[in-house]
């Protein structure tokens, strides 16, 4: 995972308030979360770019923790208005399979989660 301190302004405040919410989700929910695209590229720019992540869940978020997850964002997004979060959350047991076809993701892309 990224280093917290060495991401530019705002994003660290951004993912360091993303990663605390979805950690209390429940304790042993979140098994990673890793940033993609711009920000470990070190091609970030704070009104262009989006904070791209990836979330390694214990198990794929069931209706209630989707419904946490939707009231997360909504509020990073209301305290934040840039740079917003684009990603996917992925259950660790989801990726130990012969069939990629079957694998099962939720995605959370401006402001929609599905």
């Amino acid at each position: 995972m990224t280093d917290l301190i060495n991401l530019p302004v705002p994003a660290d405040k951004i993912v360091a308030d993303f990663l605390e919410k979805i950690s209390s989700i429940e304790p042993t929910f979140v098994e990673g979360l890793y940033l993609t695209g711009s920000l470990p590229m070190n091609d970030f720019y704070c009104n262009k770019s989006d904070i791209d992540f990836l979330v390694l869940c214990k198990r794929l978020p069931d209706k209630k923790d989707t419904k946490q997850l939707r009231n997360i964002h909504k509020i990073i997004t209301k305290r934040f208005s840039k740079p917003d979060l684009s990603g996917t959350y992925l259950a660790i047991d989801s990726i130990q399979t012969n069939h990629p076809e079957q694998i099962k993701i939720l995605n959370y892309h401006e402001g929609v989660l599905e």
